[in-house]
């Protein structure tokens, strides 16, 4: 279609005859007199100037507003034809504009200020901003639409003919006084497609909560830092790698599965269109980038390998611990983890059985071979996997799902508390950084461990540290 068509729908040399086309009218405004023609009056009637001079005692006399000339100027180039643009400085003009435009009844004027550009002053920098930026769905409304008077008029010709106003009620266009006009217009690229603004993580930490303050949803989750891949070797599903803290407790779900089948925890990023469900990898860094979560709220991540149970489990501690909490109590039973309250500033924690199977392990800087888990517990594979698979935790407690008939006081028990797990001969590990996929069979949670960077110990710590 050519695009002049679409042009026709909205434009139109037909003016209709509101007043005689040839007569000219005078119109007073401050200091300034403007002669227009009554085809140009017309052009955008009926209007507050038509209903003055449609009057038989009207017809010769000179309307005199006490409006400013400049503005005015304006509105005469719009009724004459002329296409009307603001710049960018003129953030204050357009606002005086609108609300005269409003005021004056010029519905065509109003229409062609609010259809294509919206206006803010961040901190003492003006922008003119392109509404098709910022119309996508989960952008959309925004602090620009909000606080704009040319999205919020409640102004018309019928209400100031009703009320006999004098003059529009002031207006400002939208600011942000406090904010960074920099960021800002890293935003507007960002809006654009251009992803290379975005300098390193810190950089993208601030930008999200820019986009939080004025409401760029979707922008946000389209930066925020994130991994999707597909594996090889279970090509049937994709799975999204993010940051613990950007994951949204209520877009997490679980897939329906055969019973005895694996059900991977999956997660659909918001706002972000035609976005599919993909299995969740979440990863962990000892070191909080969140800006909304602040690096001195604790937080920690220990691996237990318990060479008496032939047992891995993982123990979340701290605001990471509230965290994880958070993210998955709704899609598992409060039964099936635990969750420890306790004094000090390990505060809250929460626990689950793990497999490290195909983990890609450093430890201490040192690369660990695939089988470390194995030798270390002094099991076979097929050991092991046999008890993660059946190994539960119920009541505080890990009970074997092959011996759950046995009486618990008996010494042939295998039902343990989860206590039991972190003592006796135990080591246990730092995580500085970690991905995790949580899975459920039968119900029961299990988590599974990709990769980790860990220590063993303060030196090992320490090693790891750069100078800054």
């Amino acid at each position: 279609m050519n695009p002049l068509d679409n042009a026709t729908h909205e434009y139109s040399n037909d003016i209709p005859v509101i007043l005689p086309h040839s007569n000219i009218y005078n119109i007073q405004v401050g200091s300034r007199l403007f002669k227009l023609s009554g085809a140009s009056l017309s052009s955008d009637g009926p209007s507050y100037f038509t209903n003055y001079f449609m009057q038989p005692e009207n017809t010769d006399k000179t309307l005199f507003l006490d409006r400013s000339p400049e503005v005015f100027e304006r509105i005469c180039v719009h009724l004459q034809g002329y296409y009307v643009s603001v710049d960018e400085d003129d953030d204050r003009i357009s606002v005086f504009l609108a609300q005269d435009a409003a005021y004056f009844g010029l519905n065509r004027l109003s229409a062609i200020l609010g259809k294509e550009y919206l206006f803010i002053r961040v901190g003492s920098t003006p922008f003119k901003v392109p509404k098709s930026l910022i119309a996508a769905p989960g952008n959309y409304p925004n602090y620009l639409t909000i606080n704009n008077p040319l999205d919020q008029r409640i102004l018309s010709l019928e209400v100031v003919q009703k009320r006999q106003l004098l003059r529009p009620p002031p207006a400002k266009s939208a600011e942000a006084p406090t904010r960074s006009a920099r960021l800002f217009a890293d935003i507007l690229e960002l809006l654009r497609g251009n992803l290379e603004v975005i300098r390193d993580d810190t950089h993208r930490r601030v930008l999200m909560r820019e986009c939080r303050y004025y409401r760029f949803l979707e922008l946000e989750q389209r930066i925020i830092k994130h991994a999707v891949t597909r594996n090889p070797y279970t090509p049937d599903s994709e799975e999204i790698i993010i940051n613990v803290n950007d994951v949204s407790p209520k877009y997490i779900s679980i897939p329906q599965v055969p019973e005895g089948m694996e059900a991977y925890v999956q997660y659909q990023r918001p706002y972000i269109a035609r976005e599919p469900r993909r299995n969740l990898v979440f990863q962990v860094d000892y070191e909080s980038d969140s800006l909304g979560g602040p690096q001195s709220q604790f937080h920690d991540v220990k691996l237990y390998l318990n060479k008496t149970l032939k047992l891995v489990t993982t123990k979340f501690s701290g605001a990471i611990g509230h965290k994880v909490k958070k993210l998955f109590q709704d899609v598992a039973h409060p039964e099936s983890w635990i969750c420890d309250v306790t004094q000090g500033p390990f505060n809250f924690s929460v626990s689950f059985i793990t497999t490290l199977l195909d983990c890609h392990s450093v430890i201490n800087g040192l690369e660990m071979k695939n089988t470390w888990v194995y030798d270390f517990l002094g099991v076979s594979a097929e050991e092991i996997a046999h008890t993660f698979n059946s190994a539960i935790i119920s009541e505080g407690r890990i009970v074997y799902a092959d011996d759950k008939s046995k009486d618990e006081s008996s010494p042939a028990s295998k039902k343990r508390r989860l206590t039991d797990a972190i003592q006796g001969d135990v080591f246990e590990f730092r995580l500085l950084k970690s991905q995790w996929s949580l899975t459920f069979l039968n119900e029961h949670p299990k988590l599974i461990c990709s990769r980790f960077e860990g220590v063993s110990d303060t030196f090992s710590f320490n090693k790891q540290k750069s100078f800054i």
